[in-house]
């Protein structure tokens, strides 16, 4: 049986080496082992895999996922965002952008593919429970769900990409977004109420001519009291889908109705960015907008003075968009990991929270550090932007500060409209949703107390 000192080993055909010497170590990260005239020998997240000179006879021209790919499974989540932030960031081809996929089962993982310049497919995944994926000492799962030890390893029945070697933890698997009923005391107690089953719907929309959608999250039930209403806008290159897993808000948030508007493209026209949104000049402030308004008007639960809005990074971006063209549409705003990329006028005073990251790569944190453009568009730091909302919203002091693990959050609530301003600034030095951990709250739980306080401080 293999050991952790072996490596797996994989063939490939390269129409031209520098290509994929390019694509593999310049791009993707890979390290060069060796290299000949006919091939190279690269460190694949420490497995082998050779690229090897190959006539345009051994290239695929239109290449399929199934039956042949590669790729990586990984142990943490963290390891599969940062190569998908790499490869978002390095403008990496895509085959297919990320998903999940089997949702709401035991093999529930999250995909991306992305295709080398000789057209073979690379699939990176994330799965939710570990023993979809090989792992010692377990067994294997039958055609009616059961597990049966085999001794060795654990096959999982599904396709999983070869590549690194992992040792799996034990750890219980991911919770499903569904809210536990809280367990009956030995005392004379109301019973606890029913679990909280949500559903998910894509809903359909037309604006100027083009059909968009978006995805709606709420409780299966009509509630008798009125939900507020969460719309969620995407980071780049990914689905709603995808965000909706990221973020992990119905875990939280309790009963709402969560929303999430899908971009042109998987991108947001926020300014000077981004990508295809940003090409094609989609007017996504109007197709929010529309989204805002056909959620209020279908969802008869739905409290139209509780419609809080939240972006991350290209979504964050075009959060502050939104929030300036349309200050009356939302009654909060959070943003995550994001500084505007269009300039606002008249800045609007709103309850906003801006959550970020000390040394996330794309941004810088004080005005004293040189700016980082966008498509020569001089980005504000996160600190000068703090200050641009404090201004609007005429908040005075130096704020109150708690500390919570890594996050440290500094709240303005002596403000002369009563809006307050939040910083809760993350330590690190990648561009991702905050996930916390024991003892850091995420980023989705400090969004949450933020918008929850708003709703209280005006009851």
């Amino acid at each position: 049986m293999r050991e952790s000192r072996d490596v797996f080993h994989l063939a490939i055909p390269a129409r031209d080496l520098d290509e994929a010497l390019e694509f593999y170590v310049g791009k993707l990260g890979c390290h060069l082992a060796r290299r000949y005239d006919d091939r190279i020998t690269l460190d694949f997240f420490g497995d082998q895999v050779v690229c090897h000179r190959s006539g345009p006879e051994a290239i695929d021209p239109s290449p399929a996922l199934y039956p042949r790919h590669f790729g990586v499974t990984f142990r943490d989540r963290d390891d599969f965002d940062r190569v998908l932030f790499l490869a978002v960031q390095r403008d990496l081809p895509f085959f297919a952008t990320v998903q999940p996929r089997f949702k709401d089962s035991v093999e529930e993982h999250l995909t991306f593919v992305l295709r080398d310049p000789s057209n073979n497919l690379i699939e990176f995944k994330h799965y939710g429970d570990p023993r979809m994926i090989v792992l010692k000492g377990a067994g294997v799962m039958g055609a009616k769900g059961r597990w049966i030890a085999v001794g060795g390893v654990l096959a999982a029945a599904v396709v999983v990409s070869v590549g690194v070697a992992v040792e799996w933890r034990t750890t219980p698997p991911t919770p499903s977004p569904t809210v536990a009923a809280t367990p009956a005391t030995a005392t004379a107690s109301p019973a606890p109420p029913a679990p909280l089953t949500w559903v998910s719907t894509s809903e359909p929309l037309t604006v100027d001519g083009m059909a968009r959608r978006y995805l709606l999250v709420r409780p299966a039930t009509a509630s008798k009291t009125p939900l507020p209403v969460v719309v969620l806008l995407h980071g780049r290159i990914v689905t709603p889908e995808f965000e909706e897993q990221r973020t992990g808000l119905p875990a939280v948030v309790g009963p709402a109705i969560l929303v999430y508007p899908a971009g042109y493209q998987n991108s947001w026209n926020a300014g000077v960015c981004c990508a295809g949104a940003q090409a094609a000049g989609v007017d996504d402030v109007a197709f929010v907008t529309d989204v805002v308004h056909q959620v209020l008007a279908t969802q008869h639960d739905a409290a139209g003075n509780r419609v809080f809005l939240v972006g991350f990074s290209n979504g964050g971006k075009m959060a502050f968009r939104l929030a300036c063209a349309e200050p009356d549409l939302f009654d909060g705003v959070a943003v995550v990991g994001a500084v505007p990329l269009a300039p606002c006028a008249h800045p609007p005073a709103l309850p906003f929270a801006e959550v970020a990251i000390d040394n996330d790569p794309l941004l810088t944190l004080t005005p004293a550090q040189p700016p980082k453009a966008v498509n020569g568009f001089p980005q504000a730091s996160i600190e000068g932007e703090v200050a641009t909302l404090r201004s609007a919203n005429g908040c005075q002091g130096d704020g109150r500060t708690q500390v919570q693990g890594t996050v440290t959050t500094t709240r303005w609530t002596d403000c002369r409209t009563g809006k307050p301003v939040e910083l809760d600034l993350y330590q690190g030095n990648a561009h991702v949703w905050p996930a916390g951990d024991a003892t850091t709250p995420s980023a989705q739980q400090v969004i949450w107390n933020f918008f929850r306080s708003i709703t209280e401080d005006h009851q």
